[in-house]
């Protein structure tokens, strides 16, 4: 009988290790995702002229810029850029963001 039991146990506690470690977490891409994919919230028509402005190019230097400098700027405009990217194709996804 105890062998039963201790058998019993540790297929119990192989299941929930696998179980932590094994499992995907879909909760936490499909979060992350419609935090990129909402859209910033919309203020007074002044303010959208101001917002289109500041959007209508990237900032003086950008090619000197590090890839986390980029990327915060970006954020500061609205747009998500991914850092594991090259600073080109970066600077690329935001230009394309910005027409």
């Amino acid at each position: 009988m105890d062998t039963v039991a201790f058998l019993i146990i540790l297929a119990a506690v192989a299941g929930a290790a696998w179980l932590v470690f094994f499992r995907k977490d879909d909760d936490s891409k499909s979060t992350s995702a419609t935090v990129v994919a909402s859209a910033p919230a919309k203020s007074p028509s002044s303010g959208n002229q101001v917002l289109k402005s500041a959007r209508a190019s990237l900032p003086a230097g950008a090619e000197k810029m590090t890839k986390a400098q980029i990327e915060s700027e970006a954020r500061a405009q609205g747009v998500e850029l991914d850092k594991r990217k090259t600073k080109a194709n970066m600077l690329s996804e935001w230009k394309q963001s910005l027409k």
